[in-house]
């Protein structure tokens, strides 16, 4: 029987839409760090991120908001855009 190992989606886009970027990570930390690299997130923005899993955005970052879910499915490279998992 497979362990389903807990990893991270990173993922942002606009609302009503699929992600217009997804990625898988192994730890929580380290989705919300990639997150706030491509968004250039100040301080308050990526803690804002790290404690609710999820951001509104500004018009300026090219997406309207981004988001950190936890999955436990077999196929984590199914999330990542890179395809690699």
């Amino acid at each position: 029987m497979d362990t389903l190992r807990k990893h991270w989606i990173a993922g942002s886009g606009m609302h009503g839409c699929l992600f217009d970027s997804c990625e898988v990570y192994g730890t929580r930390e380290d989705a919300v760090n990639a997150l706030a690299d491509i968004f250039q997130l100040e301080r308050t923005r990526k803690a804002t991120l790290r404690r609710d899993g999820l951001l509104e955005l500004c018009p300026r970052d090219g997406a309207q908001y981004c988001e950190v879910t936890a999955c436990t499915c077999s196929n984590p490279a199914c999330h990542s855009d890179s395809g690699i998992g």
